[in-house]
């Protein structure tokens, strides 16, 4: 039976405890069943337990202000970052977005959150957006890639985006965090610079072209050159012969007469006239000789060759050794010429430069191609320098040489060092022995007239061809296909008849493939003038038609033949060819 006196079981110190456990605790109860001292050790640890609790507290309300502050500042950090960010669901529906992302769309946030993402994105984009998303959530890896979006005014804007996808609560729904940046400056810059390279290359090809077309206007003058040179020496040389000698031989027999019936006292002094008349004749048939010598009427290369070996050993005092596996005949009597004109200068550059009095000429046939050399064994020179702007005889009678050889399709090769001597061989294909293609009347460009330009086939083997559509995609397709065949060369392209004329007068093609309905100027008036400035211009025209009016306006107004677009390419390449 509880003591009355006893202090645990007093009600002040029941009250006290409950104020400190708690009423619900029941400390008021238990207490009276403890010693005093039980009693004091109780109280202290509750006390003790109480300022931890109220440190702890104190603590944690620091620790939820500092995650508020840091909250605040991820938001702001967040929603005022340069990249928009925006979060979409496994369907692609919008989660969040931060104030760059609706800045960047031109929309408030509310009406951004709840849609689906495919909405913003231009229609002609909308394919990648779907195949990346799908790829995002199969295989989880970062993605990046660029499309199109489009601003709530219906403007449109690159951007490039960040994807990569994220799980809440390890196994939840995927999320799909996107990090998109306005690329928009960056790819009007790319467009700007592809426009300007690719006007850089069109100048290029230009410039090209024109420098192709100068030089085989060179090379072909340079080769006229020298066969207008030989004409006018044969004309000299018959003129000397069918005049100057006859005249020189008639004078000699009417002195023969007089010197006849003189008495001795004038006879020397007649005799003397006499045999100044006959080395006139000895002169003048040596002349008309060396300018025209009668061995360049054959195509006897070998025989030529000779007849220069044995003139230069009488007439110059310069050994030459012809050194030849067989006799060499060409087709071409011009073709002859050019190379006799040719080896007779670089054999009297040995004479004047190398200091020798002799050279070895040397022929071989080989592979299809005749390699012409001249050695020597002179003071040699430096062959780097030879094609440097310096006066020089030597110099100018290699390039002249050098641009006959180009106009034949062929290439001038030199071997030589200071004091070493030197070795020039000239290289022509074969299949060049035809005569030279005939000229065609003179024709006006720009007011100036012209004859016709050496075929682009001729020098380099190709067919030059120029493609005239407006459609880009044709123009395109076609210039692949033709250029992937080693025989053509497509020069250039042209998107209506105006351009194809203007491009026709620069570059002087080969074949023209020439769209019929194209704006400005169609393709039949672009035909017909063509082929009255250019007849020799083999003029292709295309369709997507395969009427017969067509087609016979495209053959009166010039051309050689009419092709639908949808013809089997195989028919296009022959035409081209010239083989149907």
């Amino acid at each position: 039976m509880k003591n009355d006196s006893d202090p645990a079981g007093s009600p002040e110190l029941r009250q006290k405890a409950e104020s400190l456990l708690g009423p619900e605790s029941g400390a008021g109860e238990d207490i009276a069943d403890m010693s005093l001292q039980d009693i004091d050790g109780l109280i202290h640890e509750l006390r003790v337990h109480q300022i931890e609790l109220s440190m702890q507290n104190d603590e944690l309300r620091r620790i939820q202000v500092e995650l508020e502050k840091s909250r605040d500042r991820y938001e702001h950090l967040y929603d005022f970052a340069p990249a928009a960010y925006l979060t979409v669901d496994e369907k692609g529906m919008l989660l969040a977005a931060n104030l760059t992302a609706t800045a960047l769309l031109g929309r408030h946030r509310a009406d951004l959150v709840g849609r689906m993402f495919s909405s913003f994105v231009q229609r002609e984009d909308q394919d990648i957006w779907y195949l990346h998303r799908k790829r995002l959530l199969e295989t989880d890896d970062f993605q990046t890639f660029q499309l199109r979006l489009v601003k709530n005014d219906g403007g449109a804007f690159y951007v490039n985006l960040e994807c990569n996808v994220v799980e809440e609560s390890g196994s939840g729904p995927k999320q799909i965090r996107i990090v998109a940046v306005d690329i928009t400056d960056r790819k009007k810059m790319e467009e700007e610079l592809r426009r300007s390279r690719d006007n850089l290359d069109l100048q290029v090809q230009r410039r090209t072209a024109e420098l192709k077309n100068r030089a085989e206007q060179l090379s072909r003058l340079s080769m006229e050159i020298t066969l207008t040179e030989q004409r006018e020496r044969r004309r000299i040389a018959q003129v000397l012969h069918d005049h100057l000698q006859q005249l020189l031989v008639a004078a000699r027999i009417g002195q023969e007469v007089v010197v006849s019936k003189m008495d001795d006292a004038l006879k020397p002094d007649a005799e003397r006239v006499l045999g100044l008349i006959s080395q006139s004749i000895t002169d003048t048939r040596s002349l008309s000789t060396e300018l025209a010598p009668p061995v360049l009427r054959s195509s006897d290369l070998t025989a030529s060759f000779r007849w220069l070996a044995r003139w230069m050993h009488e007439n110059q005092g310069f050994d030459i050794k012809l050194e030849s596996e067989e006799q060499i005949e060409l087709e071409s009597n011009r073709f002859v010429v050019l190379l006799f004109q040719s080896v007779r200068e670089l054999l009297l550059n040995v004479l004047k430069h190398a200091g020798v009095k002799s050279a070895t000429l040397t022929m071989k046939k080989e592979n299809g191609y005749l390699g012409i050399s001249v050695m020597d064994r002179g003071v040699g020179f430096n062959p780097e320098t030879v094609w440097k702007n310096e006066n020089s005889d030597r110099k100018f009678g290699l390039i002249t040489i050098r641009e006959r050889l180009l106009h034949l399709g062929g290439s001038l090769e030199i071997e030589s060092r200071p004091n070493a001597g030197a070795t020039i061989s000239l290289i022509v294909p074969l299949d060049k022995e035809r005569p030279a293609k005939k000229e065609f009347p003179g024709c006006e460009i720009h007011g100036t007239p012209v004859s016709a330009l050496t075929s682009a086939q001729q020098l380099t083997g190709k067919i030059s061809v120029l493609i005239a559509d407006d459609h880009p995609v044709m123009r395109d397709g076609l210039s692949r296909m033709l250029s992937s065949h080693p025989d053509i060369e497509v020069l250039d392209q042209a998107s209506n008849g105006r351009e194809a004329v203007q491009l026709a007068r620069e570059i002087v093609p080969d074949v023209i493939l020439m769209d019929i309905s194209m704006p400005i100027m169609d393709g039949l008036e672009a035909i017909r003038i063509i082929h009255s400035e250019f007849p020799h211009i083999r003029i292709i025209g295309l369709s997507m038609y395969d009427e017969d009016d067509q087609a016979e306006a495209s053959l009166n107004a010039g051309a050689v033949a009419y092709l639908s677009k949808s013809q089997n390419i195989d028919l296009i390449l022959s035409t081209i060819r010239g083989e149907v």
